[in-house]
């Protein structure tokens, strides 16, 4: 029977570098602001960027539950690791 070989340390790293990088998905505030302005394309740019900024969060937002399911997938590996490894050690 194959052997599946998974370092912890290194998953959890990973997750928690995953994780980091997360909070540089906040969204940002639009710089100076014309509100002199009556052209049509300044309004659509300051709608353009708003959504941008959601859809920006929000990747960031389920880049963060993704790294929270590593770290959750990672230890109920290991849980049922050690569950078959008891189970294989009661059976000999």
């Amino acid at each position: 029977m194959g052997e599946l070989r998974i370092n912890e340390h290194v998953v959890s790293q990973h997750a928690g570098d995953i994780k980091k990088e997360c909070y540089s998905f906040e969204p940002e505030v639009l710089p100076a602001r014309d509100d002199q302005s009556t052209i049509a394309a300044n309004a659509a740019g300051m709608v353009a960027f708003e959504s941008s900024q959601n859809i920006f969060s929000l990747y960031g937002t389920h880049l963060t539950a993704d790294a929270d399911n590593i770290h959750s997938i990672n230890v109920k590996f290991k849980e049922y690791d050690e569950m078959i490894s008891s189970l294989l050690q009661l059976g000999q």
